[in-house]
């Protein structure tokens, strides 16, 4: 589970508890007009604090127990369609460094629209296999997605790959990934 993800749940059950086990809480006496309003209030609280981005990290995309096959994905809470198009990162590097953690923040806006899904895709780096096993990675990950996209609730054929420095050198317009 996403950090970020842990620290919304902590806060939402320390909420929920302090208004439950409260002494002279709205829960454990008679309900007034105005206690209603309090009541009211508080789930528009609890909504509020919800977090607005559903993050699956580290998804295993080949069966090759290589930690570097592994994809992050981002749904929104509120979904506009039923089956959402997804922009899939490839982060940059050239090939030679990064990794997939550091994009979230980029891909926030896109999620947070309710228009899109979007995935990070991690890969093996040239120092650990040749050219083109990075774009074979890249690849096996958007079948993953393909193969997966019904449970996820995305549209299979309506998939963008958008990255820095290393996409260029192995992105192919005519041609399905």
């Amino acid at each position: 589970m996403h950090r970020k993800d842990v620290r919304w749940q902590a806060l939402r059950c320390l909420l929920m508890a302090l208004l439950v086990l409260a002494p002279g809480s709205v829960f454990s006496q008679p309900v007034s007009e105005e206690q209603n309003l309090l009541r009211d209030g508080i789930r528009s609280l609890a909504e509020l604090i919800r977090p607005p981005v559903l993050s699956e990290t580290d998804i295993p995309y080949a069966d090759t127990g290589n930690p570097r096959h592994r994809l992050d994905l981002y749904l929104p809470r509120e979904r506009n369609t039923e089956k959402l198009p997804v922009i899939v990162f490839v982060h940059g590097g050239a090939w030679m460094a990064g990794d997939k953690s550091g994009v979230s923040d980029v891909l926030r806006p896109f999620v947070l629209s309710g228009d899109y899904a979007c995935v990070a895709i991690g890969y093996r780096l040239s120092d650990e296999a040749r050219w083109p096993a990075q774009i074979h990675d890249c690849k096996a990950a958007i079948r993953w997605l393909r193969a997966n996209a019904d449970f996820y609730g995305l549209d299979a054929e309506r998939i963008a790959v958008w990255g820095f420095s290393a996409l260029p050198t192995g992105r192919s317009p005519d041609r399905r990934l």
